[in-house]
This record gives C-alpha cells, structure tokens and sequence, in this order.
C-alpha cells in the first residue's frame, strides 16, 4: 500500500509532464522492446510480451491515432486529478513519507519501474501516455 500511494506521487510527475509537453508520433522497435522486457522481467517476460502481443497497443495505428486526436481531452482529464505536491501532501497526512520511499529504492529501479509497470497490465494507464507519446522526463 505505501509503495502504491508513494506511486501515485510519481505519476503525478509523469501527469504534469504530459500536460506540459508536446506529444510526439510514436515509433516502437520490436526488437529493442523485447529486450527491454526480457531485461526488466526476466522469468516473466514471455508472459509479458504475450500480453502485450495480444493487446496490440504498440503496434495498432488505430490506438495511436485515437490517442492523439483526443489528446486534449485527454489532458483535461489529467488536469483533473491532484498533483504531485497534493498526492505528496495526503501521503504526508496519513504518516507516510515520500522521502523514506525515495530513499528505500534506488533511482534506477524507480525509473524501470514506471517505464515497464504498464506492460504487466491489459489497462491502459497514463504510464502508456508518458511512453509512447512524450519524451520520458529527467528524474522521473
């Protein structure tokens, strides 16, 4: 539970970044993709490439073409939702620490984490909006 809330707070990031930023075409490497899942999840990782094979959300033009052409209503969306110093705010009042969180996991791991989490769900998340659509940001 604490990971998820102190998660929240970095998706927040990610929704500020996406509200700030203007979105690109995206363009997916199979290959390179692959990699990285086999890399990040190991044992896992043909679940997870078969998931996301049977998703189809890197590789229909459709997907991208809707997500884009609703972008701004999209980022209304996201406009809606709190923002990091809030998220960071309600964590702090139930007695949680986000520095704590910080400090329990090293940047790396927070980073593949935020860039891989949205391929072990059949949902799509402001995760996928941040990858496929927006240069993923510095310090994430």
């Amino acid at each position: 539970g604490i990971d998820v809330a102190c998660g929240s707070a970095l998706t927040a990031r990610l929704r500020a970044h996406i509200l700030h930023s203007a979105p690109h075409t995206p363009h997916h490497d199979p290959a390179a993709y692959e990699h990285d899942i086999r890399t990040a999840y190991t044992s896992i990782a043909d679940s997870v490439l078969a998931l996301q094979a049977r998703m189809g959300w890197y590789d229909e033009p459709a997907v991208d073409e809707f997500v884009l052409a609703h972008m701004d209503g999209i980022r209304a969306i996201l406009a809606e939702a709190p923002t990091e110093a809030e998220t960071v705010a309600m964590i702090e009042a139930v007695g949680l620490s986000m520095t704590d969180f910080l400090a329990t996991y090293p940047a790396a791991h927070i980073e593949t984490a935020l860039r891989y989490a949205k391929d072990l769900k059949d949902r799509y998340t402001v995760l996928w909006l941040c990858a496929k659509y927006f240069a993923w940001p510095k310090n994430t």
